[in-house]
């Protein structure tokens, strides 16, 4: 038992390890965007079936000498690719179509050491199964789940901290190369079990029903699809970094070590109340979001996700099927998960331009555990199949479909354009300020106003938002003690930063979306309008900048967040060397950090401090007439000049007193939990 167990735990510890570790050496390759661990997980989803439905090709059709000289053909071109780090040849070809990319980089990189893997758990259960019959193989399956959380939880907390990327992905290459010794010594001893050889290649004769693998299917479908939502709202509202990906997977993948426990845990009545509570949690959150601080919605959004998972796959372990089954048993789990996966990232995304899947998957799995209750005679809800308890059970899945289609209709309401890709969602609206300045466009990136231009031509200068005169991009343009600036602008928006450019003023503009740049110049028309020259770069401007390295910028503006995630990547201390390399002597830094949940003041007084910058913190109030936002900015700065103007020491605000107390931000560090407000 021992051994068995100790092959699987390698085998999943392997699969979970390399996920966040390859989600976050691509991360900045797209732009630090939240979609390059929802692909990754739909990939991860897709393998783990490949690697399923391999392993019960093998058990039915493949007898074991030959099994062995398969696997091991495979473990060594495995170990022949290794370490798995993508080569920089991929990182000017993912920009336009992305999804396709990180899907074809992570084939290249990690396709076949993955799938090996993510094929042995099956078949060290069976091989168990048939040495131990009197034992369940199903404890196993918890043994795996407990590897993959332990690999995702000291991911973030031990490895991504003591190690770089690559030697993690040494790391992970040396596991891999235990477990194959391991692998291959079960295999050894199962050669010589006689009746492990006749057993493994007989016909089963054990069937579950159409009904059965529906369930097999459908649920894994609905739990990997909450998976995908929940990790999604986490990391759009707050930034995408590993601790946010695994917090939501270990959730997840406990909730399959509990109800694979064979523990005696699951009371149908208790949990479907737990159920009901956690859908009240998840209405209230989707009604009034901004009524939650970051901390509330996180938990309702993982207290959701554990309970539907939990629920979920306890009825999957009702359903489990005799043991000469196992691995079609998990064919349909994994194959559930892929499909999920693939609804989740790609489809559900590329059917609407507004985000519908939670409302989606609440009412999907109402209704599917419904179902499981009607038809079970045993349960007492079947007893009562005519009775009215079932029309007030309807009331859940009837009120999400209805506030599900009002929201809908809200989100599209007074909407002129809306776009939905890979980085995010784009609209853009009207409004109707009173008679002064009439009415207006609207920019919304995600939940987030990102821009507004008045339609009256006399007013389409105005630098409304978080851009007015008086923020800290604003007081910085006005009072900047040269002419014929060379300006770096990380993230476009509607253009509006633009407006204040000059003849002789060149920006040099960076956008790694697309449909930001598209609607810029077809929706809005600050870039039309200004008299500066300029050029569009699309890509992500960490790499572009380090790319280009001589641009001897005067200012460099990073306003680069979507919605109120942060690419953390863009406030590291190996970004600011990128930047240094591009701004000359007495050039500033500038960088919006506006955000209703993360204080960014104290990393970037650091980031400062560290670099020999003087630091001035920069708020201006909000005028709702005009349409100007309250905002934040952090200027960053040698130039004594600028720093002594008299219109920025006046509108200077004082700096945080506890940036000593913080580390450096790195690549290999970050801690979004000391900013949260």
């Amino acid at each position: 038992m021992i051994v068995y167990a100790i092959t699987i735990f390698f085998s999943s510890f392997l699969v979970f390890f390399i996920q966040p570790l390859i989600g976050k050496y691509l991360l900045p390759w797209f732009g630090g965007s939240a979609s390059v661990w929802l692909v990754s997980l739909m990939f991860f989803q897709v393998f783990l079936f490949l690697g399923y439905f391999y392993s019960h090709f093998l058990i039915q059709q493949v007898k074991i000498l030959n099994q062995i000289k398969i696997n091991i053909f495979l473990l060594i071109v495995a170990i022949v690719s290794l370490p798995t780090i993508p080569g920089d040849f991929w990182q000017d070809k993912v920009v336009q179509h992305p999804t396709v990319m990180l899907f074809i980089v992570l084939l290249f990189t990690i396709g076949l050491p993955f799938f090996v893997v993510s094929s042995a758990s099956p078949i060290i259960q069976y091989l168990y199964y048939y040495e131990k019959r009197e034992q369940s193989p199903y404890v196993l399956y918890s043994v795996s789940n407990a590897g993959a959380i332990i690999a995702l939880i000291s991911y973030p907390i031990l490895f991504e901290v003591l190690l770089n990327v690559k030697q993690q992905a040494v790391f992970w290459a040396i596991i891999f190369i235990v477990f194959t010794v391991f692998y291959i010594f079960l295999y050894v001893k199962a050669l010589k079990t006689k009746h492990i050889v006749t057993l493994l290649v007989e016909k089963f004769t054990h069937t579950a029903s159409a009904r059965q693998k529906t369930f097999w299917l459908g649920l894994p479908i609905i739990t990997t699809l909450m998976l995908i939502t929940v990790t999604n709202h986490m990391t759009l509202n707050v930034a995408p970094i590993p601790f946010l990906w695994v917090l939501p997977l270990c959730l997840y993948l406990l909730s399959y070590i509990i109800s694979f426990s064979g523990l005696k845990l699951y009371h149908r009545g208790i949990y479907f109340i737990l159920f009901l509570i956690s859908v009240g949690g998840i209405f209230y959150y989707l009604n009034d979001q901004t009524a939650l601080t970051i901390i509330w919605q996180v938990f309702v959004l993982l207290a959701g996700l554990f309970i539907i998972c939990l629920v979920g796959h306890f009825e999957l372990f009702r359903l489990r099927p005799h043991p000469k089954q196992l691995t079609e048993y998990y064919l349909y789990l994994a194959g559930g998960g892929a499909l999920g996966g693939i609804l989740g990232a790609v489809v559900l995304p590329s059917i609407a331009s507004v985000m519908f899947e939670l409302p989606l998957v609440v009412i999907l799995f109402t209704l599917i555990l419904y179902t499981i209750f009607y038809l079970d005679k045993k349960n007492w809800l079947n007893q009562l199949r005519h009775r009215p308890v079932w029309l007030f059970l309807l009331i859940i899945p009837i009120g999400f479909t209805l506030f599900f289609v009002k929201d809908i209709q809200y989100q599209i309401k007074n909407t002129d354009y809306m776009s939905r890709n890979f980085y995010g969602t784009i609209s853009v609206g009207f409004g109707a300020g009173d008679g002064a300045v009439g009415e207006y466009k609207i920019l919304v990136n995600g939940p987030i106003i990102h821009g507004v231009q008045f339609l009256s031509p006399a007013l389409q200068a105005n630098k409304t938002t978080y851009y007015s005169q008086q923020s800290g991009v604003g007081l910085v343009f006005e009072n900047f003690p040269k002419a014929n600036k060379r300006i770096g602008l990380v993230g476009l928006g509607a253009g509006t930063i633009v407006a204040y450019g000059q003849a002789g003023d060149y920006f040099r503009i960076y956008d790694i979306n697309p449909e930001v740049i598209s609607v810029a110049q077809s929706q809005f028309t600050y870039l039309q309008n200004t008299p500066s020259k300029y050029d569009l770069v699309l890509g992500d401007a960490r790499l572009k900048l380090d790319q280009e390295s001589d641009n001897n910028f005067d200012l460099l503006i990073i306003d680069a967040f979507s919605g109120d995630s942060i690419p953390v990547h863009l406030l590291t201390q190996e970004a600011f060397d990128v930047y240094r390399k591009n701004l000359n002597p007495d050039g500033a830094i500038l960088i919006h950090i506006s955000n209703q949940y993360l204080d960014l003041r104290p990393v970037l007084v650091k980031l400062g401090a560290v670099n020999d910058y003087q630091v001035v913190i920069i708020n201006n109030k909000k005028n709702d007439a005009q349409k100007i936002y309250t905002s934040n900015w952090i200027l960053l700065t040698k130039n004594k000049t600028l720093l002594s103007n008299k219109n920025i020491v006046s509108a200077q605000s004082d700096l945080p007193t506890n940036s000593d107390r913080f580390r450096v931000w790195t690549d290999q560090y970050s801690n979004i939990f000391k900013i949260i407000k």
